[in-house]
């Protein structure tokens, strides 16, 4: 038996970019999902776990380099708890890659 992988569609991987942690139950938190209101529940739009990369963690990081946030769960949901309005940069690893990017708070 030959299995061959397909490679990850990155084009689609579109990370949301910001999010509102104001109580609204609106975009109250920053995870790599999208709501499906078919379902009514979050889809995980991370690139699929496969025999050569697998979701390792994601960390954020504010605007002077600290980290503010790090998990290994791939969903993964960040309130912004305590956390200025600002910009903030995110570094998600796999194991055989990774993706940088940013994410702002806005109330």
């Amino acid at each position: 038996v030959i299995v061959h992988m397909l490679p990850p569609d990155e084009e689609s991987f579109l990370p949301p970019n910001v999010f509102s942690p104001n109580g609204d139950n609106k975009n109250d938190f920053f995870a790599m999902a999208e709501y499906d209101e078919t379902s009514d529940e979050f889809i995980n739009i991370l690139p699929e776990d496969n025999c050569f990369g697998e979701f390792a963690s994601i960390k954020i990081f504010d605007r002077c380099g600290k980290q503010v946030y790090e998990s290994f769960d791939r969903d993964f949901r960040w309130y912004g708890n305590g956390m200025p309005v600002g910009v903030y940069y995110y570094y998600i690893q796999y194991t055989d890659r990774d993706y940088k990017g940013i994410v702002s708070i806005r109330f």
